[in-house]
């Protein structure tokens, strides 16, 4: 009996063994069951949200360069719209500079002192007045004699003390029938630091000195320079000799024919030159070759009619 019973609990035991492992396998297979569709979500989810992003994004740089080139084209358009209309008050004030110049008989004077009798009275004021009152835009328009005192314009007389003689318009319209029938000055404001790499120009930017109120934005110009350049010395690099911190070159002595430095100081300088600001004078000999290894007072070669 005692044997009969302990077989039993073995068996017994052993039944629950094999149902624990059974349901432990059951427990896997149904936590892998579970985990698939999750991790298939999960990924499905990430990939909608992957696609919903980049296709934001190509719309987002559709929109920009479609508003970039709508942009571009209101630009050109208003631009071109201000130059017609600009070039349409050009030619205004050419046709009213010619009927007033019709109306008061203008050609027929015969000396400045005439000129300036005539037209210093009222008739030719109500003449300005009315002209410049059709086309207000204009601005005033005035007579100035041959001295570029000012001797009536279309407001209300008496005229104010204004001379323009010292203007270069004024002196070009003096003294070059030619120029052309506007003009202004203006001053340097701005160079670009870069050239551009098509052209190898640089940009430049001037400030307009009271300019007519018909010289516009979209106006086409033609810019002179007017002021006086000092002369400058230009030499190429391998001209250049540094030496303990100072910029030197060597000068030829053409009685002698031997080298010594000269201490000078630079303007600016480029990729392949420099500019001399002082130390040097127009007609020196500079050697350009070699100068790394001359010594003070070492005589050199010249060459005839060539440089050092």
């Amino acid at each position: 009996m005692r044997v009969l019973f302990h077989n039993l609990r073995a068996t017994v035991s052993r039944a629950a063994a094999a149902g624990g492992r059974l349901c432990g396998l059951l427990g896997g297979l149904l936590g892998a069951s579970v985990r698939g569709p999750v991790l298939w979500l999960t990924a499905c989810g990430v990939l909608l949200v992957a696609a919903i992003f980049a296709g934001t994004m190509m719309m987002v740089g559709e929109f920009r360069e479609r508003a970039l080139a709508n942009g571009e084209r209101e630009l050109e358009n208003t631009v071109l719209l201000l130059t017609r209309h600009f070039d349409q008050q050009f030619e205004d004030s050419d046709t009213i500079a010619s009927d007033v110049i019709t109306r008061l008989h203008i050609p027929g004077i015969a000396s400045p002192q005439a000129f300036r009798q005539l037209m210093a009275g009222s008739e030719p004021n109500e003449i300005l007045r009315s002209k410049a009152g059709v086309l207000s835009y204009l601005g005033d328009v005035s007579l100035y004699d041959a001295d570029g005192d000012i001797i009536n314009w279309s407001r209300p007389l008496p005229t104010p003390a204004l001379n323009i003689s010292e203007r270069n318009y004024f002196k070009s319209f003096k003294f070059n029938p030619q120029s052309p029938s506007i003009q202004t000055e203006a001053t340097l404001r701005e160079i670009a630091p870069q050239a551009d790499s098509s052209t190898r120009s640089r940009r430049v930017k001037l400030t307009l000195t009271d300019p007519p109120q018909a010289f516009r934005l979209g106006s086409t110009v033609t810019a002179t320079r007017v002021a006086k350049v000092a002369p400058t010395i230009e030499l190429p690099l391998s001209a250049l000799l540094q030496k303990n911190g100072d910029d030197k070159v060597w000068i030829v002595d053409e009685k002698t024919s031997s080298v010594s430095t000269r201490d000078i100081k630079i303007a600016s300088k480029g990729a392949a030159s420099f500019i001399v600001a002082e130390g040097l004078e127009a007609g020196m000999r500079v050697v350009t070759a070699g100068v790394h290894s001359l010594v003070e007072g070492q005589k050199v070669k010249i060459p005839q009619g060539g440089a050092t």
